[in-house]
């Protein structure tokens, strides 16, 4: 995490306050969401460098700690989420790339703040990640790259 002060790591309950985090930030829930999506990453490239994805008893003791962490849909037992894992055991955060639905612009009614999405470029958007096309919308739009390095989480 980078801070005003320099580099930090986060553990347990500082790192799940930190990612929640939404007052005094610039952008609101948008600067949110980023930090969530840098800590994502962050969590995924420090369990691939000490082999968690591909050694089993790390691996195992790894699930173990996301699934007593993790709320997940009742239809959505711990054998789905160890296939699932186990199926992604060669994924590397080079491999991901994060985007925020496209936004045209905030506006305010009677219950505040509302987002108001474009709605063509989130159907693009959306038609990419249906034909597996991701890159198509990144190369025209961007999108990768915005969220800095992985430890910068501020």
């Amino acid at each position: 995490l980078l801070c005003g002060h320099g580099y930090s790591t986060l553990e347990g309950a500082r790192s799940f306050s930190s990612v929640l985090t939404r007052h005094g930030l610039s952008n609101g829930d948008f600067d949110r969401s980023q930090r969530q999506q840098n800590f994502m990453r962050a969590a995924l490239s420090q369990a691939a460098s000490k082999g968690s994805l591909t050694n089993p008893i790390r691996f195992k003791n790894m699930l173990h700690a996301i699934t007593t962490n993790l709320t997940v849909d009742s239809e959505f037992s711990n054998s789905d989420i160890r296939s699932l894992a186990w199926s992604l055991r060669q994924l590397r955060p080079k491999d991901i790339t994060f985007i925020t639905s496209p936004m045209k612009r905030c506006d305010q009614n009677a219950s505040g703040d509302v987002i108001i999405p474009d709605l063509a470029k989130t159907r693009e958007l959306f038609g990419d990640v249906s034909t597996d096309d991701l890159g198509a919308y990144v190369r025209k739009y961007g999108g990768a790259g915005s969220l800095g390095t992985p430890t910068n989480v501020s």
